[in-house]
């Protein structure tokens, strides 16, 4: 999950260095219009709806090294355990 949301950061980061047109996320990201041209999200609004930037901005905190570790600790996973049947129905555990 966590690989997820550091994936989504990068696709929302801003990218100064990049060519005009394609520094903003809504700029690299595409939809078709009510004609069925695809354009680019920011040709097709003035500024992403409210929930969209807030939920951004919710995955921006993971630039924060601090909330970065405390999600890696929320979000660990136990390391399965390896069970053995045998053809008696007697399991072992490791």
């Amino acid at each position: 999950m966590l690989r997820v949301l550091e994936t989504l950061l990068d696709v929302i980061r801003e990218y100064p260095d990049y060519s005009s047109g394609s520094r903003h996320w809504d700029e690299r990201v595409f939809h078709p219009d009510r004609a069925g041209v695809i354009r680019p999200l920011a040709a097709l609004w003035v500024r992403p709806p409210y929930y969209v930037r807030h939920f951004f901005s919710l995955v921006r905190l993971l630039e924060l090294s601090s909330v970065k570790r405390v999600m890696q600790l929320a979000l660990v996973r136990p390391e399965p355990q390896a069970r053995f049947t045998f053809s008696g129905h007697q399991e072992v555990v490791p």
